[in-house]
């Protein structure tokens, strides 16, 4: 669980909100279904193929798109190209 918070937080996390980070860890170690790394590689597997990009301009839903500066797992110019393919509230 420690190794992969790395892949989680922002460092920036680690220093202003540690007890936060410890927290998740201990709620995923105590987890009654565990973590496995081949599920791990399996979410990375779905978040670098999965694209729906192209369908986004056919939503009749509002939608919230959020982007943090410091994430690392979507990089804040993939958030900003998913929020301008959303259309604009009618």
């Amino acid at each position: 669980m420690r190794i992969v918070a790395l892949w989680l937080f922002a460092p920036v996390t680690y220093v202003e909100r540690p007890e936060l980070v410890e927290t998740i860890i201990q709620t995923g170690i105590t987890n009654p279904h565990p973590f496995t790394l081949t599920g791990f590689l399996r979410q990375g597997d779905a978040v670098r193929s999965h694209d729906t990009l192209d369908r986004l301009g056919k939503l009749a839903a509002p939608a919230l798109v959020s982007v943090a500066d410091d994430d690392i797992l979507v990089l804040p110019r993939f958030s900003r190209q998913l929020a301008a393919a959303v259309p604009a509230p009618r």
